[in-house]
């Protein structure tokens, strides 16, 4: 986006909820840090938890969570969404889920909800896709969970191929294996290359729609996913 402007523009990012009524960080620093929100704003307190509550240090990966220290009267009418909105002590629950760098600059990772579940063990699709995007043939690509009854939620990819490539699945496969230690975060619901995958209306992948897709594709084929549990 930034090199759509051709110099003539600067893009910055920022962060807030409407609950909040004002923005929660701004980046200041286009250079270094594209990709983060910034650095908090006056009178913003913000922590990043793991799942049992626990605040992370940096480059920890948790859901954030922020405090203004002002009134808010709710969602009219929905008393329960707003108390898994804002708890007791005035902690706003965004459900996104993101990270402090070293320099106290946050970053927005994906939501919560997209986190997946896999023989007893969580993990976020995005620690899968950092990897995959790491291998010279991929433009893009896009991790969600193909549910299974015993296991839960295995990873699956949909990968956009850079022209010209000749990587086969398996070899995506193997990659996830050797750079990611923990078996439960492999590719046991398969991996598919697509032409290009669906995106929402403000660009971002649309990780629903490439998953419907891909099980659509799927059946399509009669494709047999092979859950492992051992590598």
């Amino acid at each position: 986006m930034q090199s759509f402007l051709h110099g003539s523009g600067i893009l910055r990012n920022a962060y807030g909820l409407t609950e909040v009524g004002t923005l929660i960080s701004y980046n200041y620093d286009t250079q270094s840090k594209p990709a983060s929100v910034g650095r908090l704003l006056a009178n913003i307190r913000v922590k990043v938890v793991d799942s049992s509550g626990q605040l992370q240090g940096p480059k920890g990966l948790g859901e954030i969570l922020c405090h203004n220290g002002q009134l808010w009267s709710g969602y009219v009418g929905n008393p329960q969404a707003t108390a898994e909105m804002r708890d007791s002590a005035g902690w706003y629950h965004t459900g996104d889920v993101g990270y402090f760098d070293e320099d106290n600059y946050l970053h927005i990772v994906e939501r919560k909800k997209d986190m997946l579940k896999y023989l007893g063990m969580m993990y976020y699709p995005h620690e899968v896709e950092e990897v995959i995007a790491q291998m010279p043939d991929v433009a893009e690509v896009c991790v969600f969970g193909i549910f299974r009854e015993m296991e839960g939620d295995a990873a699956a990819a949909s990968v956009v191929l850079r022209s010209g490539s000749k990587l086969e699945p398996r070899h995506v496969e193997q990659y996830v294996r050797k750079n990611i230690s923990v078996q439960f975060k492999h590719l046991h619901g398969g991996v598919q290359f697509v032409p290009q995958l669906a995106k929402s209306a403000n660009g971002k992948v649309n990780r629903q729609a490439v998953k419907a897709a891909y099980l659509k594709d799927a059946t399509q084929s009669k494709v047999q996913f092979t859950i492992t549990t051992n590598n």
